[in-house]
């Protein structure tokens, strides 16, 4: 998929704490920026506190962003939406299928 966000190009290419993710809903052409948490096995119940896994939302589509250490972030997946009433639903449905490709 080629498609060319800035932010992409900003994030580092470490593992982000949520808080960090948020940040790039400052970024231009990013409306919504979450983290994807993921259930693990640990005692908590949740991975430690940095994801490699984002759901970022520009002004037409949500993609799912995920690193590879060392390749950087790369979109996994991607859906367009036509209005903004539309933002939330499209952001469940990537998000779903970000958790079912990482479970």
């Amino acid at each position: 998929m080629s498609i060319d966000i800035p932010a992409l190009d900003l994030l580092p290419d470490v593992p982000l704490s949520p808080d960090a993710v948020g940040q790039f809903e400052s970024e231009e052409g990013i409306c919504r920026a979450v983290p994807v948490e993921i259930k693990s096995t640990n005692s908590t119940g949740f991975e430690p506190p940095h994801v490699d896994d984002i759901i970022l939302a520009t002004q037409r589509e949500v993609l799912y962003v995920t690193r590879s250490p060392g390749n950087g972030w790369e979109i996994e997946h991607s859906e367009e939406y036509e209005v903004e009433d539309q933002l939330t639903d499209t952001i469940e449905s990537v998000t779903e299928v970000a958790e079912h490709q990482l479970s």
